[in-house]
């Protein structure tokens, strides 16, 4: 039987972030652009709960990366390795942070329906405008620093294999468009989506490139990577 690589499992798991963010962020939080006075609260609680678990574990997909990078070319690229790890964990924290915020928005409208309002005064719709763009900002934030962490990995495979250098400065150009996409929100503009196609289609290819022939292809295309069990025996379980 044919052993898994840890590039197969990194593919896997890239896959399933973006698959995961996808539906998360186009269909499972449609519930909170819901009429406030109408929503269920139950409904509500019980998708924010889901969300917020989703979106920790999708965003610690990143951290994961970082860790399989740093088990595989610590010794190549030491500090490359650690700020892969250092930044993917802040877009961890981050993404608590927004969820946060999204459940005091959550609070917010469980307080709109338990007072039995059916309009908002003008200081409590300044207060759900204030709370609805902490929850915007720290979301664009997040994704800023888990994209950035992105580049980062694909700068470190630049630098340490033989994987087809055009097909990873796309990948690099493909974060920094990301960046750029996102980094737009800070100047108080919107997100340049125009921008952001390069990097879904590297979300596809470059994930099926590393189940199919590993971190390190050669000329012929035959993998060149280490197996996960022989890694294992040696070091801790990731």
């Amino acid at each position: 039987m044919k052993k898994v690589t840890l590039s197969t499992i990194l593919g896997g798991l890239l896959l399933v972030q973006m698959a995961g963010g996808v539906f998360l962020n186009f269909r499972f939080l449609g519930i909170f652009k819901s009429d406030i006075f109408t929503v269920d609260m139950s409904s509500l609680t019980t998708a924010l709960g889901f969300a917020t678990l989703m979106a920790l574990m999708l965003s610690f997909i990143n951290v994961v990366v970082g860790v399989i990078a740093a088990k595989r070319f610590q010794s190549q690229q030491p500090i490359f390795s650690l700020l892969v790890i250092l930044v993917a964990s802040l877009g961890l924290i981050l993404t608590g942070v927004e969820y946060a915020n999204l459940a005091n928005y959550t609070a917010f409208i469980g307080d709109v329906q338990a007072k039995g309002l059916h309009e908002l005064s003008e200081s409590m719709e300044f207060i759900r405008r204030l709370i609805v763009s902490e929850r915007n900002e720290s979301h664009y934030l997040s994704l800023f620093f888990s994209s950035f962490s992105l580049f980062l990995f694909y700068a470190l495979l630049y630098r340490a294999t033989r994987i087809p250098k055009l097909l990873l400065a796309f990948a690099m150009t493909a974060c920094l468009l990301q960046l750029i996409a996102l980094g737009s929100t800070f100047f108080q503009g919107p997100v340049i989506v125009s921008i952001q196609l390069p990097l879904f289609i590297t979300q596809l290819v470059m994930p099926v490139y590393f189940i199919l022939y590993g971190f390190r292809a050669n000329s012929n295309g035959i993998a060149d990577d280490v197996k996960t069990n022989s890694v294992l025996n040696s070091h801790e379980e990731i």
